[in-house]
């Protein structure tokens, strides 16, 4: 292949190259970086089963959002949310899980909306997880930054030489000259190297993601009431009801109601079990259980338990302790305690958790009354609860107004350290190799591009001669005039001499070996 067109199909593979990776960029750069995509990895099942646990979704800005379609959202109290749109009212849309039987409380506004679904990549999450780790990122970039350099660096000519087609030849470029784009070039790659050191040092030590705790607010809401039956007028309707005493003569069987509500300003999917014990216990640590309640399953956000408590059983106990221990003891402590184990999830989030408030009552043989509580009403208890949510957002530093990324910055630095490393090792290897061999190597390692051969020495009649003390000097003249320099080489010495303003200016040099 001529060589004009070898280095026609090179440039033109760089060009399609840099054309396709910069389409690729316009359809998949990050909105981080001002572009158009946004990536979602899937962590609750509210979308099943379109979407699975740890798939990937790409989305698109979307200026004209339609109902029926995939769109993620910023909700302000949990983040990202990836559902469908069902409705919109007025400015406001409103969205559902595909798998939820509520719709979502929160209607987004045109601005929350952060782009509708274009790409979905079964388990693809595992691998971007995988690519945002720095090393790869910088292999990533490191192949790509070789195959630029392979491609610039290139020589058809010498592929022609070469017996093995495709086969790439690359020459190490020659030593520049002094004071030359080359040459400072070469003195500023270990200053580059430092800064990009520097660079390297600190982003290394900056976490690349910011956790946020954040936290979704839920209760739980425990009410009880009991009263007991007596046919005594003393009492209204002939029952002893909360939170009044209740008295052993008048009436054993205590009836009691637990009710249970959970509270959440966002959806909620719950179920759970509960089970209803009573304790009586003395003050040296001594207690029985009685279980009125035995282990129920119950699905919904509330529930109710009726229950019945003979206190006239309980009072027995306790006169059986006292005549086994001998041990005098007039008053006992009775407690209700519900145990409680609420599990679901709020906001596609999951949750687990046991809750167990206890009502606490005094018993003696003349009453079984209810303890006051220091917290407030102790018939009514309210806990609360809270799905802790570890938002991983970037870490970005500001540059010139946009919010870089560190991982950028990592990046950036690593491929800057090798890269000036690289250039520190191509432009200083014919120096390095200069230095090892004899004074007109060096020179034609330093000078070789500028270094005309000469067959036979030309002499100019009436023209002086001057002789230079440095071939550096002799170099700086011919760079300033645009001259090349002549080389004419008789055996023992090489003559470098350059013509300007009538005389001859020349440097030379005894070849190695030769006696003087």
């Amino acid at each position: 292949m001529p060589v004009q067109k070898s280095r026609r199909v090179s440039r033109l593979t760089l060009v399609l190259v840099t054309l396709a990776m910069l389409a690729v960029w316009i359809l998949f750069a990050p909105m981080q970086f001002g572009g158009n995509a946004a990536y979602v990895i899937i962590y609750g099942n509210s979308m099943e089963p379109i979407f699975l646990r740890n798939d990937l979704v790409i989305l698109r800005r979307d200026d004209h959002p339609q109902l029926g379609d995939i769109y993620a959202y910023r909700q302000p109290q949990i983040g990202l949310v990836i559902h469908r749109m069902i409705d919109r009212q007025g400015d406001r849309f409103v969205f559902q899980g595909d798998n939820n039987s509520f719709i979502d409380s929160y209607y987004p506004s045109q601005d929350e909306l952060v782009g509708k679904l274009w790409i979905h990549i079964p388990q693809g999450g595992n691998a971007l997880i995988w690519l945002r780790q720095p090393w790869v990122l910088a292999a990533i970039v490191l192949v790509v930054g070789g195959f630029f350099m392979a491609e610039l660096s290139y020589d058809p000519a010498k592929d022609r030489l070469n017996k093995k087609p495709g086969l790439r030849n690359w020459q190490w470029p020659r030593a520049p000259l002094p004071g030359s784009a080359q040459e400072i070039t070469l003195m500023l790659l270990p200053i580059l190297f430092i800064v990009f050191a520097i660079l390297a040092f600190i982003s290394f030590r900056t976490p690349t993601s910011l956790v946020f705790r954040n936290a979704l607010q839920y209760t739980h809401l425990l009410v009880f009431d009991y009263s007991a039956v007596t046919g005594s007028p003393l009492f209204e309707g002939g029952r002893m009801k909360a939170p009044q005493p209740i008295y052993p003569r008048l009436a054993c069987n205590v009836d009691f109601v637990l009710s249970y509500a959970f509270g959440a300003a966002l959806p909620a999917s719950v179920t759970g079990d509960y089970r209803l014990v009573a304790r009586l216990s003395e003050a040296s640590g001594w207690y029985k259980d009685f279980e009125l309640v035995p282990r129920t399953e119950f699905s919904g956000e509330n529930f109710s338990s009726r229950f019945r408590l003979d206190i006239c059983d309980l009072q027995k106990v306790a006169n059986q302790f006292v005549a086994a221990t001998g041990v005098p003891r007039n008053t006992f402590e009775v407690s209700i305690l519900p145990e409680i184990h609420i599990r679901g999830a709020l906001a596609d989030f999951p949750f687990d958790e046991q809750v167990s408030p206890g009502l606490q009552f005094t018993l003696d043989p003349n009453q079984f009354s209810l303890q006051e509580s220091i917290s407030g009403d102790p018939l009514q208890v309210t806990l609360d609860g809270e799905v802790s949510l570890n938002d991983l957002t970037l870490n970005t530093f500001p540059v010139f107004g946009m919010q870089v990324p560190i991982v950028a910055f990592r990046i950036l630095a690593v491929f800057g350290m090798l890269a000036t490393l690289a250039g520190m090792v191509i432009f200083g290897w014919p120096f390095l190799q200069a230095i090892r061999a004899d004074e007109i190597r060096a020179i034609h390692a330093r000078y070789g591009e500028n270094v005309i051969r000469l067959a036979a020495q030309v002499d100019v009649p009436g023209q002086p001669v001057v002789d230079v003390a440095q071939m550096d000097d002799l170099a700086r003249l011919a760079q300033n005039t645009g001259q090349p320099i002549f080389e004419y080489d008789d055996g023992e010495t090489c003559t470098y001499q350059v013509t300007q303003a009538g005389a001859v200016y020349r440097f030379v040099v005894k070849k190695k070996g030769i006696a003087g």
